[in-house]
């Protein structure tokens, strides 16, 4: 009798504890689904951040290029424009005066 009643109380208490086990490995593996989320998440925004980084600074790059490129093309332009200036003074100091002014037009003199 004894066993029997031993038997009836432990039969629920083996049951709940079987019942205890499954409810927390389902914690268990809901704890770590969560934890890889925002492992995840934490990823991606640093990757997403990463992406902004590099964006910002290939902006930058571009922009220097550009001002690189239109100061060159300045530089450029004020080089052909003194070599000119200074070829037609040449020209002109050197020249053999053939070259006659009546009025407002030049005329060729042999």
């Amino acid at each position: 009798m004894k066993r029997l009643l031993i038997l009836l109380f432990m039969i629920p208490l083996m049951a709940q504890s079987i019942n205890d086990t499954d409810e927390a490995k389902q914690e268990y593996r809901e704890s770590v689904r969560e934890q890889e989320q925002m492992r995840l998440e934490k990823v991606y925004k640093q990757k997403q951040l990463r992406r902004e980084q590099q964006i910002d600074e290939m902006m930058l790059r571009m922009n220097l290029k550009d001002k690189k490129i239109k100061e060159v093309k300045k530089k450029v332009k004020r080089k052909r424009i003194r070599t000119f200036i200074l070829g037609l003074g040449i020209g002109y100091a050197i020249g053999d005066n053939k070259w006659k002014n009546y009025g407002q037009s030049y005329y060729y003199v042999e």
